[in-house]
């Protein structure tokens, strides 16, 4: 039996390789998150530490804590700049 060959010309490869594009952009819809509200809490009113300072140009060990020289709003673990606060109003 002979083997089969089908010869494509640049137009007709381009042309099925493009439709599996557009088939495959079908398939990304499934992984779209739901339409589901999310909730986040944001803490502010406590100072919350954000830039740090050794007192020597290098640690000794690890065991030297850091002088803190900025505090920002936040709640204490996070700032509230970094929670992403004007993003979430921005939304509403």
């Amino acid at each position: 039996m002979a083997p089969i060959i089908i010869r494509y010309s640049p137009t007709d490869a381009k042309s099925e390789m493009v439709a599996a594009y557009d088939a495959s952009l079908e398939l990304l819809d499934i992984w779209r998150a739901p339409p589901i509200p999310v909730v986040c809490y944001l803490g502010s009113g406590k100072p919350t530490q954000t830039s740090f300072l050794y007192t020597e140009p290098w640690p000794k060990n690890m065991n030297e804590e850091p002088c803190v020289t900025q505090y920002e709003d936040g709640d204490g673990t996070v700032p509230l700049r970094s929670a992403g606060e004007e993003l979430l109003f921005d939304e509403l």
